[in-house]
């Protein structure tokens, strides 16, 4: 029997198999399909048994889930969270997705919800502050009441990024807003997409995609909004999802033809 057959079928099959093991894994997920505080509840998918951790005062005030969307009042400012627990993404490289759909109620008093991810240690000073907070968001994006967003790529609202004057995002409609953080590289990277549209963060100088210069230390992914004024948005959707690292890959198709070898060498016999 020709001894390069199996070989070759072998390796086939498994370059074949590599592009299904290249697809996103859904880490966390939550479409808000049930009623009640958000606080200490589940996603519909989530790591570790992880709930979520959010503000709560129990008042119209608090994070509350309608059964299709996610609600808090802006006359307070607040957060809510997942805990993936300390140097999970230093520890699982990797390329993120942090996505979710929001819907701001039209304004001019620059309320804003913003998504992103979040340092360690964040939860010492409470779920009574917001992404801009000094040891909060980094990197966070957020939309603003009056169809403007910002893009930060450090907390306390340093490091700005991006900026949409107000007035670019339509209002009263749903914007999917999506965080693509790649922490498999030496220097992680940020890429940031409203819809389909993604944003500049290097003021067109370097192309859009950021690279920091010291990786973030993050530990959370969640939300915050503003407060500063009566009323509600609606977020959708919240999901983190992930792809293997290049180097994973890598060793996927050096196994493969490791194993193709040994196969090969079994017929010989």
């Amino acid at each position: 029997m020709n001894s390069s057959k199996p070989f070759a079928l072998t390796l086939l099959l498994g370059l074949l198999l590599l592009p299904l093991s290249a697809q996103a894994t859904t880490l966390i997920s939550d479409g808000f399909n049930r009623t009640g505080y958000l606080h200490g509840s589940t996603p519909d998918t989530t790591v570790g048994g992880a709930k979520w951790q959010a503000f709560n005062n129990g008042t119209a005030s608090t994070w509350s889930t309608s059964g299709t969307v996610l609600t808090a009042g802006l006359d307070l400012q607040q957060t809510a969270l997942i805990d993936l627990g300390a140097n999970y993404f230093l520890t699982n490289p990797g390329v993120y997705t942090l996505s979710s759909t929001i819907t701001m109620a039209a304004g001019t008093s620059s309320k804003w919800v913003s998504l992103g991810f979040i340092q360690s240690g964040a939860l010492a000073s409470g779920l009574g502050g917001a992404m801009n907070g000094s040891d909060a968001g980094w990197p966070w994006v957020l939309l603003r009441d009056n169809g403007g967003a910002a893009v930060f790529g450090g907390s306390a609202a340093a490091n700005s990024l991006a900026s949409l004057a107000a007035g670019t995002l339509a209002t009263d409609t749903a914007q999917t807003v999506s965080l693509v953080l790649n922490t498999a590289l030496a220097n992680w990277t940020l890429d940031v997409y409203v819809g389909a549209t993604q944003l500049d963060l290097n003021g067109a100088t370097a192309g859009s995609t950021y690279t920091f210069t010291t990786n973030p230390d993050i530990q959370y992914v969640g939300l915050s909004v503003s407060g500063g004024g009566a009323g509600l948005e609606s977020i959708e959707n919240f999901s983190l999802s992930t792809v293997p690292e290049p180097s994973a890959m890598a060793l996927m198709v050096a196994s493969v033809g490791v194993f193709g070898l040994i196969r090969a060498r079994q017929v010989r016999k």
